[in-house]
C-alpha cells in the first residue's frame, strides 16, 4: 500500500514532527502521545516487535558496556528517531 493511500485513511492531515527528542536516546512516550495525538495508537501499531530502550535517568558511577549517554531524566519508554521518522513518513 502506498504512502499516500494509508494517509488518506486517516481523517486528520499528514503528521509532521517538528521538535527535537527530548531523551539523549530518541523521543520519549509522552512526548509522542503530545505531538501524534490521536495517531498514537497507529504508532504503536508501527512498532510491534520492533526494539526500543527505556530510559532510566542517569547511570550509576560504576562503568558499563554501551554508549555514553547524557539524559539525566528518566524518560522511560523511548522510541528511536529513525523508528519515528519512518512513521511521520508513511503517515
Amino acid at each position: 500500500m502506498s504512502p499516500a493511500k494509508k494517509r488518506s485513511d486517516h481523517d486528520a492531515s499528514p503528521v509532521q514532527l517538528v521538535v527535537d527528542p527530548e531523551c539523549s536516546l530518541g523521543y520519549s512516550e509522552a512526548q509522542l502521545r503530545e505531538h501524534l495525538g490521536s495517531r498514537y495508537p497507529a504508532f504503536e501499531e508501527h512498532m510491534l516487535m520492533k526494539a526500543h530502550p527505556v530510559c532510566s535517568g542517569p547511570r550509576d558511577a560504576v562503568p558499563s558496556i554501551g554508549p555514553a549517554r547524557t539524559c539525566y531524566t528518566a524518560h522511560g519508554q523511548v522510541f528511536y528517531v529513525h523508528d519515528v521518522i519512518r512513521f511521520v513518513e508513511m503517515y
